[in-house]
């Protein structure tokens, strides 16, 4: 199993914080758990947030949605802006990749602060599987 020291997490992670039924659920929420005792450093793009609370708005009540986008401001997890250049860099990645744009924002901002990715979907995985510092998260410990 990798070890993590600093990480772009992307939605798939993030999203089990908030729904501990799911698929390793747990894994997410050590790697949650890691960033509050600064044993482990997180980055997210902003998109990430639009994605969450998207996602909450059709999974849960708009309750449950609103606290769990409250919650994400609240770790206050460092959140990268998506600029002109990164998102060029994300656009060149998913044509070369094969993947959305959304997905290739996570890659982009993991390339440009050299840090390594976190996943938990194995689709998007598979498509960049030879790209070095990108792991799923069933393959992680913290």
């Amino acid at each position: 199993m990798e070890r993590l020291a600093a990480a772009v997490v992307d939605s798939s992670v993030i999203l089990k914080w908030f729904r501990p039924d799911e698929p390793f659920a747990q894994a997410a929420e050590e790697i949650r758990k890691a960033y509050m005792e600064e044993r482990l450093e997180l980055v997210v793009p902003d998109l990430a947030l639009y994605e969450i609370a998207n996602v909450m708005r059709f999974r849960a009540s708009e309750e449950i949605a609103h606290r769990a986008v409250e919650s994400l401001f609240d770790l206050r997890i460092p959140i990268h802006r998506v600029d002109q250049p990164l998102l060029r860099q994300a656009v060149k990645d998913s044509f070369r990749c094969g993947i959305t744009v959304y997905d290739a924002v996570f890659l982009a901002v993991k390339e440009s602060l050299h840090l390594q990715l976190v996943t938990a979907d194995r689709r998007f995985r598979r498509s960049i599987h030879r790209l070095p510092g990108v792991f799923l998260l069933s393959e992680l410990r913290v």
